[in-house]
């Protein structure tokens, strides 16, 4: 996301941008985590963030800019913990998508684990994302 503030008497606003190469310390990066499938009770997504950033758990703080139609809160209870963000839904119907935030605090080139998500009592049923990587610049 990109911060905007026109004048200095503007609220700050940010805007939704794709990320392409490094982000910088002090950047908010908007977090999106979509699953699709079949029908289940009782699911679990856990998604690890990358060294380096931390949650900021409350996103109505920060005003989005054209906020995109993806953007909402489905899920029965959310958990932020030191290393990842754990999202619990009673039904899952098919498609659902999570969206949090996080502010990067360090340099370096950090791995991203691959999210899971299951269903909560079957554990042998598992799906993962690709891993990947984040570049933090000063």
């Amino acid at each position: 996301m990109r911060k905007r503030q026109d004048k200095p008497t503007d609220p700050i606003t940010y805007d939704m941008v794709p990320l392409s190469g490094p982000v910088h310390i002090g950047d908010i990066v908007a977090v999106r985590l979509a699953l699709s499938g079949t029908n289940w009770k009782y699911l679990i997504a856990e998604d690890p963030i990358p060294a380096g950033t931390e949650f900021l758990p409350d996103s109505e703080l920060y005003k989005l800019n054209n906020k995109p139609d993806w953007w909402a809160d489905f899920f029965t209870r959310k958990e932020f913990h030191d290393d990842r963000a754990a999202f619990f839904n009673t039904e899952f119907n098919g498609r659902l998508e999570y969206v949090y935030l996080l502010k990067v605090d360090n340099p370096g080139k950090f791995v991203i684990s691959p999210a899971q998500a299951g269903p909560m009592y079957q554990s042998n049923i598992l799906t993962t994302t690709d891993p990947a990587t984040l570049e933090v610049q000063p």
